[in-house]
């Protein structure tokens, strides 16, 4: 038995801020909490309806950013990498670059 044990996530123990979510995490949500309540807000001669479904829409934003672990990391770093793969110039096929040479 160690004389100090070692917290099992070493890595991810500064980066704890509310309960399970991280600070940027915890930002995300807030984001999306204040911009669907701008949605709801905005002064326009909108049936209410519409006002809400706009606060749920900035609410699932908010929740998908923070909560969302697409292949292992966090929602905004894949957003980030999917826009830049689709954004590139090179077409893909079957995992290789079309006319690429094997």
């Amino acid at each position: 038995m160690r004389a100090w044990p070692v917290p099992p996530e070493l890595e991810d123990a500064h980066e704890k801020f509310l309960g399970n979510l991280g600070f940027r995490q915890f930002l995300y949500a807030v984001a999306g909490f204040v911009m669907g309540s701008t949605l709801a807000a905005l002064p326009l001669p909108v049936f209410w309806p519409l006002r809400v479904v706009g606060f749920f829409l900035g609410l699932c934003a908010g929740a998908v950013l923070a909560l969302a672990r697409p292949y292992g990391m966090n929602c905004d770093l894949f957003l980030y990498h999917f826009f830049k793969w689709w954004r590139s110039q090179k077409t893909y096929y079957l995992g290789k670059e079309r006319g690429a040479d094997i």
